[in-house]
């Protein structure tokens, strides 16, 4: 009697990249070996199973049922398989992201803080001095902007033409005597 071939593989894999499928013919071919131990147990002087033997598996595993079932149990596997690869990956992803984060901010601040005392004096004096430098350019720049102008504090006692430029301008009336001069026109007393 020539042996049936069970077409169950093309029910289950709709291709090579069919991963799901794969896992469900996979499934089948564990049942198929429990079958095989459960017959060998229940029937322990036989060795070898007939094509008669493996007829109610056969009819079995190909109803739509147990099709469909094996299907959906392949997903699942393969979904539970995704869902734990992708939380290592991604708990993998947030350790290295987080160890990287670490060690670039300790080497920024390694670069921001000096570790010795001469590297800080030194920072310290140099920051000091740049900013001792702005300042007199800053100082430097208002009297230059301010020398022709100078503001009035800056201008010492009035000089003897600019007295004379604001008499000129405000004469003394002659009804008004000046009693800081004498009738001689000499200052001061005789």
């Amino acid at each position: 009697m020539p042996r049936e071939y069970n077409y169950i593989y093309n029910k289950l894999v709709d291709g090579e990249g069919d991963i799901a499928g794969h896992i469900a013919y996979s499934l089948y071919k564990q049942h198929k070996a429990e079958f095989i131990a459960k017959f060998k147990k229940d029937n322990p002087n036989r060795v070898d199973l007939s094509e008669a033997d493996f007829k109610s598996f056969n009819n079995f595993s190909r109803t739509q049922q147990q099709i469909d079932n094996d299907k959906v149990r392949a997903e699942l596997i393969l979904q539970e398989f995704l869902t734990v690869a992708l939380n290592e990956t991604v708990e993998e992803i947030a350790e290295q992201t987080k160890a990287n984060f670490e060690s670039h901010l300790e080497n920024t601040l390694k670069k921001l803080h000096p570790t010795t005392f001469w590297q800080s004096f030194g920072r310290g004096l140099a920051s000091s001095l740049a900013g001792a430098f702005i300042f007199a350019l800053i100082v430097a720049a208002f009297l230059f902007i301010n020398r022709e102008n100078p503001p009035i504090y800056l201008n010492k006692s009035p000089s003897i033409e600019n007295q004379a430029s604001v008499e000129s301008k405000n004469p003394i009336p002659a009804d008004v005597e000046d009693t800081s001069r004498n009738s001689s026109g000499s200052l001061g007393s005789e």
